[in-house]
């Protein structure tokens, strides 16, 4: 990343904390639950515990059959469309997908692939990875492990922009077209 990217990212991280938007996030929860662990928010009780809760039993869960990759992009684009974006590369597909293989050995089965953009639809706030091919991803993975051609390792891709009814994000203008043909 480069010096603006990564100060862009301080800053993201403090508007995130600063709570002004009415919604916390995950740097922002992560947080919280160090304050509340350490006793400094008192006693809390009735319905905001039962959210903090709530909250911290569905992540934890999540953790537990999880495993994250973020994929950086270089910046341009945001969920409502925008500036196009460079697309991922060929050597990144397969940097991801040689991790992903990984941790396929570790776990003993192939992992179930999704998208911050589907995982969150409920709530509206991420449509990461953009423009990321599913199918291509797919193929990487297939091609290493001699599987068949469409042998998918997680969720069929559904490219598009509306939350709940895809699971990738794609707009063609930002993403430089539509995904691969396979």
């Amino acid at each position: 990343m480069t010096a603006t990217e990564i100060n862009a990212e301080i800053d993201n991280a403090r508007q995130l904390l600063n709570g002004t938007s009415g919604e916390l996030f995950t740097t922002a929860l992560w947080t919280v639950q160090s304050l509340v662990d350490e006793g400094k928010f008192g006693n809390l009780s009735g319905a905001e515990a039962e959210l903090i809760r709530n909250y911290y039993d569905t992540r934890d869960e999540r953790i537990g059959n999880a495993v994250n990759v973020e994929v950086g992009q270089i910046s341009g684009g945001n969920c409502v469309g925008g500036q196009a974006l460079q697309p991922y590369s060929d050597d990144v597909y397969d940097s991801i997908a040689t991790t992903y293989l990984q941790s396929a050995l570790v776990a003993g089965f192939y992992p179930d692939t999704t998208t911050h953009f589907a995982v969150d639809a409920a709530h509206r706030g991420h449509c990461d990875p953009r423009c990321f091919d599913l199918n291509y991803f797919y193929s990487v993975v297939a091609e290493k492990m001699g599987h068949e051609p469409g042998t998918r390792y997680g969720a069929a891709a559904k490219y598009g922009t509306r939350y709940g009814v895809h699971n990738i994000w794609w707009d063609n203008a930002v993403c430089g077209g539509p995904p691969r043909a396979l």
